[in-house]
């Protein structure tokens, strides 16, 4: 005291107390002090820049989140870009948590502890180090009690397993854990997890990626979707492309394609000198590593398919095992990601996948060519199997005998519809491979797909390596019967001169082997294609030429196809009467036969017989039987030729407005199938114009 003023001099740190005299002991007491919070989580990676095209997987997590969603799998292989695309999403999400965004290194394919990653979840929320729990158990304890009443946002990226990221489900029903993941972590199930699938970019995306990376001045004059495609889709890839060109931005596009298109046959990784993305085959590499013995064997013999689709038969084939097993290899597969379930018993394989799957076929040499074998067995069998169901009693190279028929013929159609192309690959490999016999028969057994689906350049180049391999092989006989497919090529798309060039190289093969099928079927080609040059007269002794080699053979289908064809000459030659005849006689033999492709294509070209005797109500009944049976089977071009005779029905009753609704119905059919009866059905509607 001081004159009753107190003074402290010097510098001061916290409670004072002072006093002119203290006897007895002391205690200070303060109020706790309140220690800062922990700042508010704010951890996710910038967005990618000159992000691309992933309107649908956004859409899809937005909807996933507000129908409730609390743990999404965004899932797909290294490089696809599903880091990018989760990022892209939390992002624009961040605003719905506001207590944080929690962003989690899972390791991939080095997969980081549970335990390790909960440590750093919590450190995340402000727990200080030396307060973390020493067990797993206390920290999932610890990680569900800190997230219960909170709204978070938690990324785990590159998961490798479901015991990863199970402990980091927060128990807070306001947040949100996204993860990314090679795999599906189906394991997840049980927890509410729901899967987004990341697919690489399309064609149109990928080209706007590279669009965007290449600076503008390289983007002008650069064919972008050529250089796009060959990335797959892949956008480690596509940014590889534009560091390649980035290092030479002088290098024409012509020479850019040809020095990335050899190197691409190998691995897309070898784009990029400095190899950054090479994390997309290294991921590929270690999901196969990862996989059970029979699965990753598998995975190998995929680099043999011919195109991105695999069913259980054919893995099968290639295992050479029983079904049972193959399905459980091909869902092994699909649970690393590696494949994507398509429906109908088939798994489709991203050309990614193929190739790298190739690359590790081609190390194994026998195993390569053993898988190969299999791959034209298993199509060999499939493609008989479905020709022999849509046309099962014609003459062929291969005895159908012992392939099961497929259920019907919509079924066999639709087979067509997703193999074709497969089948396409077969036949190329194999005529490359010298397989000349597995060619000749592959291309014979789509002679019913070729008929009824019309692929126009699948057909030419088909007939004309299947003529190739017959000459190599010197077996003049399957050289006759290609030769006689590509006359009948000719014929559907309208090149008839040809066809009757065709014909006749066909006719003298068959005359020298002796062979009554083969000629009569090359006079049936000649007559078909002189009548249509308008020499219907000329055409008719070799219409009578082409029955009598077929008496001699003995089929009662194939005679009655003859009369079929003599019918339509002697139509056009005015014998209407004699035209009926043997219009009846045909069709009575195919519905015996029960003969349905056949009995269409009668029913329907006899309406201008019909139509010229007046019997008009049998005309009307038999093409709306035709069009009935032809629906059925989803014949597409017998639908539309049955509605075109419908119509010349109408025409003939004076009902011009019926008549021009059957033909623009007509038209709707064969117009996307590019046939030459479009063209008619269209130059009919143009002269009917109202």
């Amino acid at each position: 005291m001081n004159g009753g003023r107190n003074h402290i001099s010097g510098n001061t740190n916290g409670p004072v107390v002072q006093a002119g005299q203290v006897t007895g002991g002391l205690t200070i007491t303060t109020a706790p002090s309140t220690p800062p919070a922990p700042p508010v989580p704010r951890e996710l990676p910038p967005p990618t820049a000159r992000f691309t095209n992933r309107a649908r997987e956004l859409a899809r997590l937005e909807k996933l989140v507000e129908g409730g969603a609390r743990l999404i799998i965004a899932a797909g292989f290294g490089g696809s870009g599903k880091t990018s695309a989760v990022v892209e999403f939390a992002h624009r999400a961040a605003p719905h948590y506001p207590d944080g965004q929690v962003f989690l290194h899972l390791g991939g394919s080095q997969p980081a502890p549970a335990s390790e990653v909960l440590g750093a979840a919590l450190r995340s929320l402000g727990v200080h180090g030396s307060a973390l729990p020493p067990t797993e158990a206390g920290r999932v304890g610890m990680w569900r009690t800190l997230t219960h009443t909170r709204r978070l946002l938690i990324v785990a990226d590159d998961a490798a397993t479901a015991q990863q990221v199970r402990p980091l489900i927060p128990a807070g029903t306001g947040c949100l854990l996204l993860a990314t993941s090679r795999t599906r972590l189906s394991g997840l199930l049980p927890d509410g997890a729901v899967w987004v699938p990341v697919d690489p970019l399309g064609q149109d995306g990928a080209a706007e990626l590279l669009a965007r990376l290449l600076p503008e001045d390289q983007v002008a004059g650069r064919d972008l979707d050529a250089l796009a495609g060959l990335c797959a889709g892949m956008p480690l890839a596509v940014a590889a492309v534009a560091g390649l060109l980035a290092l030479d931005p002088d290098c024409p596009t012509d020479q850019a394609l040809e020095a990335l298109t050899g190197r691409r046959a190998h691995h897309i990784s070898v784009l990029s000198p400095s190899e950054e993305d090479s994390a997309m085959y290294a991921g590929l590499d270690a999901a196969h590593t990862a996989l059970p013995t029979e699965p990753r064997r598998l995975y190998a013999l995929l680099g043999a398919l011919p195109g991105p689709r695999i069913t259980a038969e054919l893995a099968a084939a290639l295992l050479s095992s029983e079904e049972v097993e193959a399905r459980a290899a091909l869902r092994a597969l699909s649970e690393a990601n590696l494949l994507t379930p398509a429906g109908n018993g088939a798994w489709e394989i991203h050309d990614v996948v193929r190739d790298h799957a190739a690359g590790i076929l081609e190390t194994l040499p026998e195993e390569a060519a053993t898988a190969h074998k299999a791959v034209r067995g298993h199509y060999r069998y499939a493609a008989l199997r479905a020709d022999a169901t849509l046309n099962p009693r014609r003459w062929r190279l291969e005895d159908p005998q012992g392939a099961e028929p497929l259920p019907d013929q919509r079924t066999a159609l639709d087979w067509w519809a997703a193999e074709g192309a497969a089948v396409d690959a077969v036949i190329r490999r194999a005529h490359e491979a010298g397989e000349h016999g597995d060619v000749v028969r592959l291309v014979d057994s789509c002679k019913s797909r070729f008929a009824g689906l019309r692929p126009h350049a699948a057909w030419e180049e088909a007939t004309d390596l299947g003529v190739s391999s017959a000459r190599a092989s010197g077996d003049r006989y399957a050289e006759a019967v290609m030769l006689l497919l590509r006359a009948q090529r000719h014929m559907c798309f309208g090149r008839f001169e040809a066809a009757e060039s065709t014909g006749r190289e066909a006719l003298a093969l068959g005359r020298g082997l002796g062979d009554a099928q083969v000629m009569g079927s090359s006079c049936e080609v000649l007559a078909q294609a002189t009548t249509t040059r308008d020499r219907p007269a000329e055409a008719l002794p070799i219409a009578e030429e082409a029955i009598a080699h077929h008496e001699r053979v003995g089929s009662p289908r194939g005679l009655a196809i003859q009369w079929r064809f003599y019918a339509q000459i002697l139509d056009r030659l005015g014998e209407h009467g004699r035209a009926h005849s043997y219009f009846t006689e045909a069709l009575a033999v195919f519905r015996e036969q029960d003969d349905a492709y056949q009995a269409v294509q009668t029913l329907t070209r006899r309406v201008p017989a019909l139509i010229a005797l007046g019997h008009l109500e049998e005309a009307a009944a038999g093409a709306a039987e035709a069009l009935a049976a032809a629906r059925r089977t989803g014949q597409q071009v017998q639908i539309g030729n049955a509605l075109a005779a419908l119509a010349d029905i109408a025409a003939a009753r004076g009902h011009g407005q019926e008549e021009r609704r059957l033909l623009e119905e007509a038209h709707q059919v064969l117009a996307p199938i590019g046939v030459p009866e479009a063209g008619r059905v269209a130059a009919r509607l143009e002269h009917s114009r109202p």
